[in-house]
């Protein structure tokens, strides 16, 4: 990998740890042969993934415009899209990373690699194959398993490790004649029945795993039809009327409420889906759609992480009642027909898919830059100008604020039917589909199967909080759980964060505390010219 400790050095030193890990994992890879080099895509099932022309690109939206840039000049170097794989395909590293710093969506600096790969796999009944670079968000160097796929890789393939290891026991304990032994010696006998033992508990288990996943995604598909109906005419006009500040239950809930209840669909425990069930289903499934629908490229435990978040809030406010005013907004408008789990999923601020009017940050960023000079002009210094400004962000001019258009397009219309139109005002593209699918099979696992989900998000439990895009957050610290064998670590989808404990907090005063006292040490005090103050005295 020519170039890649250069490349290292020359980040921000915060990253570089990060990246040297990276590297020697690539470089342990190299040494193995080229056949052998194989990374595998962590992305869901029906969910190709662009291999791109030159590394930088993570988007096709981001090839797209860098080839309009080299439209008229340079045309040579303009991004091209090479191949879509998808996780089934053949992905195997040439040995070239590369270090980017970007921007995440919320203009945060971000260090992002990309992997040079070949790639190869067959689609429509033609054999594809290709060299190019993919963003290592989307490649693992370990077997994967989608969170809804009927086939368990990674339990499949260590079995087929451990099987392979205790049959190269048996053949050392063999005799070494020439001629086959009419039978295995008892340590040979005893691997050979663990081998037995142990494949017929792995399919028992991969047998109870894929039944579970095929009911939810065979539940999910019985309710396509009910669950996420675009309720807007024209689907791509935002509305603007507004009835009280819950727009769910302006819009949502009377078409819910009039819907059939399924009749064969039964929950975990057995019993029958009812209305309050189809309700809380399609709010978790709107909602963790208009959060999460950009991160699904990267895997389902992005939406699980914010369901199981939903869950978990849902779980305080049952125990401790006073919690509500925290997680549920305008608490005296929500209908009596949504369930708990529903008024916390459709609370305006809460998830800011609901609101109605969100910030206009150009607008706050210029009202912001008015106050600074107002105030500089009047004397104060930009430092207590700029801290004055930041008031504003708290103000309740409307001004600051515009109308939510993308939010409620995307709640109102999300993707849920492949040949009707949805909030962009035409038929959903492929990716638009998988991304809805996704969020209604979270949603009818987090709702109807809530055991076999709280298993699955166990790492979250009593998490109530996240952000996206943060360093930081005030007496918290930041977890990168696991969720169905799958890490949540992308910071620009997902910042999970659980509350510190009090020993943490005082550990957390105390270095304040000394980081005060080496920066006031490092501060020294401007010496007295006391032979020049004497003089002035006698004159």
């Amino acid at each position: 990998m020519p170039g890649t400790e250069k490349g290292i050095q020359s980040l921000p030193e915060k990253y570089r740890a990060e990246a040297q890990a990276l590297a020697l994992k690539y470089q342990e890879l190299q040494k193995l042969a080229a056949a052998d080099r194989k990374l595998y895509l962590d992305i869901e099932d029906k969910l190709p993934i662009s291999v791109f022309s030159k590394p930088g690109i993570f988007t096709t939206a981001t090839c797209e415009a860098d080839a309009e840039k080299h439209a008229k000049k340079n045309k040579d170097q303009a991004c091209s899209a090479l191949g879509w794989p998808d996780n089934k395909a053949n992905i195997t590293s040439t040995g070239n990373i590369d270090f980017r710093i970007e921007k995440d969506k919320q203009g945060n600096d971000i260090l992002r690699t990309y992997s040079e790969v070949e790639f190869a796999y067959e689609r429509e009944g033609r054999n594809q194959k290709g060299k190019g670079w993919i963003a290592q968000d989307f490649v693992s160097f370990e077997p994967v398993d989608p969170s809804y796929s009927d086939v368990l890789v990674q339990k499949t393939a260590a079995l087929k490790g451990w099987a392979k290891e205790k049959w190269e026991d048996i053949c050392s304990l063999l005799p070494k004649k020439e001629e086959v032994p009419q039978t295995f010696p008892p340590a040979a006998q005893s691997n050979l029945k663990a081998i037995a033992d142990l494949s017929k508990a792995t399919n028992k288990y991969i047998d109870q795993k894929n039944q579970e996943r095929r009911t939810v995604s065979s539940v999910a598909e019985g309710l396509s039809s009910s669950i996420g109906q675009c309720l807007l005419k024209p689907p791509n006009v935002a509305p603007t009327d507004f009835v009280g500040n819950l727009v769910f239950d302006q819009y949502v809930l009377p078409s819910l409420k009039k819907m059939k209840i399924p009749k064969d669909i039964r929950k975990e425990d057995g019993t029958l889906m009812t209305q309050k069930d189809l309700i809380e289903v399609d709010a978790m499934a709107r909602t963790l759609y208009a959060e999460m629908a950009s991160c699904v490229d990267l895997g389902s435990q992005y939406q699980m992480a914010v369901a199981r978040v939903i869950r978990n809030r849902a779980q305080a406010v049952e125990k401790d009642p006073i919690l509500k005013r925290d997680y549920i907004t305008f608490q005296s408008e929500h209908s009596s027909s949504k369930s708990l789990m529903t008024q916390i999923a459709t609370s305006p601020v809460q998830f800011s898919a609901w609101n109605q009017e969100i910030i206009d940050f150009k607008k706050l960023e210029n009202a912001r830059a008015g106050e600074i000079k107002a105030q500089m002009r009047k004397g104060i210094s930009r430092e207590v100008a700029a801290k004055s400004a930041r008031k504003i962000f708290r103000s309740t001019d409307r001004d600051n604020y515009k109308h939510n258009e993308s939010g409620l397009l995307h709640t109102l219309c999300p993707p849920s039917d492949p040949k009707g139109l949805c909030y962009s005002g035409r038929v959903p593209i492929p990716s638009e589909n998988v991304a809805w699918e996704s969020s209604l099979k979270v949603a009818v696992e987090t709702v109807l199967f809530p055991k076999q989900f709280a298993a699955k998000t166990a790492e979250l439990e009593g998490i109530n909080n996240y952000t996206s895009g943060r360093d930081r957050y005030e007496d918290y610290i930041e977890v990168k759980p696991t969720i169905d064998g799958r890490k949540v670590d992308s910071k620009a989808c997902l910042n999970l964060w659980r509350p510190m404990t009090a020993e943490e907090k005082k550990a957390k005063v105390e270095e304040q505390k000394r980081k005060w006292e080496e920066a006031k040490k490092k501060k020294k005090p401007k010496e007295k010219n006391t032979t020049a103050s004497k003089s002035k005295k006698k004159k």
